[in-house]
């Protein structure tokens, strides 16, 4: 690909993922999980962002871990040859 292509893509996929998020959020609101008076309490609001952080940097350093596991196994073979 193209610089020209990727910047194209990266340009027209931003406003399109902004339109399927904010149609995820209407439609995946959570009414009724939740009492509201629980939602507007800014306790939890905090430990659902805290969460939801935790998790992607847990997922991203699990992703990262594995990778340099695979290198170093790839490395290790290469060498063998």
């Amino acid at each position: 690909m193209s610089a020209m292509s990727l910047a194209f893509s990266n340009v027209a996929g931003s406003p399109v993922s902004l339109l399927v998020a904010s149609t995820l959020v209407q439609h995946f609101t959570g009414k009724g999980l939740v009492s509201p008076a629980v939602v507007s309490d800014p306790k939890f609001m905090v430990s659902v962002g805290l969460a939801a952080a935790a998790a992607l940097g847990f997922a991203a350093f699990r992703r990262f871990a594995r990778r340099r596991s695979e290198c170093e196994i790839f490395r290790r073979n290469k060498g063998n040859e």
